[in-house]
């Protein structure tokens, strides 16, 4: 059932990005990246701290690739909205 829900919200992301750039232009997709990520820092925050989880508990081997994983994700994202930036409505 989270599963459908999930697939449902993302498609729901994809059409209100798209309409976002539709109707305000001067935003980038570089500003929506940034507002995303400043709200997913306090919501993982919140999530860490009510289970009680050690914020900086990445045991070194896996720094690094927390470190890849964040920079993949971030141009990743880069590629995806802008890609919704540019296709038409019904495609997004």
């Amino acid at each position: 059932m989270f599963g459908v829900a999930a697939n449902v919200l993302l498609a729901m992301m994809g059409v209100c990005v798209k309409l976002l750039f539709m109707h305000n232009p001067t935003i980038t997709k570089y500003e929506l990246i940034y507002w995303r990520g400043f709200a997913m820092l306090f919501l993982g925050y919140g999530y860490i701290v009510y289970f009680g989880a050690d914020i900086l508990g990445v045991p070194k081997k896996y720094r690094k690739i927390m470190m890849f994983r964040s920079i993949i994700g971030y141009w990743g994202l880069q590629g995806v909205w802008g890609a919704y930036e540019y296709m038409p409505l019904d495609l997004a």
